[in-house]
């Protein structure tokens, strides 16, 4: 079983954004899921997490994400507010993949 990291990187009254990843896969899947009590999902992206290109990496899809989540709000965040939520977001869920990274290549390694 391979292990997943899973993160809310945004939230607010009525939408959630999420990131969930694995430490062995290419690709993340970057989730909006909207209502209170039991939210639906609404949307997802898919953002490359080896071989780096610029319009498919994770920053860039979660802050399309949460630009998606702002776009009806009345009082709408700035692109550099959301690329600054983003930012210190995103930071906590690499360092959680790269720990599982390590961990995984101490396990081969026995």
């Amino acid at each position: 079983m391979d292990e997943t990291v899973h993160s809310t990187v945004y939230r607010d009254n009525t939408a959630r954004v999420d990131v969930k990843l694995r430490a062995s896969s290419w690709f993340a899947q970057v989730r909006v899921w909207r209502g209170r009590r039991w939210p639906d999902l609404e949307r997802t992206w898919y953002a490359r997490t080896r071989r780096w290109i610029p319009w498919f990496s994770l920053d860039h899809q979660v802050a399309r994400a949460v630009e998606y989540v702002n776009q009806h709000k009345k009082n709408q965040l700035t692109s550099r507010e959301i690329q600054g939520r983003v930012n210190g977001a995103l930071r906590l869920v690499k360092d959680d993949l790269e720990w599982l990274r390590a961990r995984r290549e101490k396990r081969k390694r026995r």
